[in-house]
């Protein structure tokens, strides 16, 4: 399964060289930023809110035009593995996010 136009693979080795190394969150915040990009429409400008300020700005980062240098994306530390990206002009947009009690077949993005 691709992340954007990136082999799983491609994704693991562009995200290790850009984070420090291939961090469970980063690689499953990967599929979360595309589900949000794919639920929005084609051309959208859009801007993006992080829930938390480990890994998945980073997943963010890689895989949109948002940044927080830029000013695109705000990082809140609410203490949620969650994101939203949302139309800059309407404000609307989607929200995605991981249910923590739904994670214990895999303890590895746990960790």
């Amino acid at each position: 399964m691709n992340i954007g136009s990136y082999t799983f693979d491609e994704y693991v080795v562009m995200a290790a060289a850009f984070h420090g190394n291939p961090a469970p969150g980063l690689l499953i915040g990967g599929y979360m930023v595309e589900l949000a990009k794919g639920a929005l429409p084609e051309g959208t400008i859009f801007d993006a809110v992080v829930e938390t300020p480990k890994c998945l700005p980073d997943a963010v980062q890689l895989l949109t035009l948002c940044s927080y240098g830029n000013g695109w994306m705000k990082i809140v530390n609410l203490g949620r593995y969650a994101l939203a990206l949302y139309d800059k002009y309407t404000g609307e947009g989607v929200r995605v996010w991981i249910d923590p009690a739904k994670l214990s077949m895999w303890p590895e993005i746990k960790a």
